[in-house]
């Protein structure tokens, strides 16, 4: 079985950019909520952190976010295929 790379990519892509207005929008409603949790996520004191969320941050992290994924997917899949394809 092969992957697609093009396709895989988008399928990836896709993903960070959903999961990405997610946590954007949960920032937005509950921003001391999300700072805790990302405290424990973290294993850091983020005390003197606060959330900075603009419009237009979000909209560029989530077209940075998606072009990091579609990159990796890409990566992913060729590589995949590469060893897919010395195992057969």
């Amino acid at each position: 079985m092969t992957i697609q790379p093009g396709k895989f990519a988008l399928a990836l892509a896709i993903s960070a950019a959903f999961l990405w207005v997610i946590c954007s929008t949960l920032v937005w409603i509950s921003p001391e909520m999300m700072m805790s949790m990302t405290e424990n996520m973290l294993h850091a004191d983020l005390a003197n952190v606060t959330w900075q969320m603009t419009f237009s941050g979000m909209l560029i992290g989530l077209v940075v976010w998606a072009g990091f994924a579609a990159v990796i997917g890409g990566l992913v899949a060729g590589i995949y295929n590469r060893l897919a394809g010395r195992s057969a």
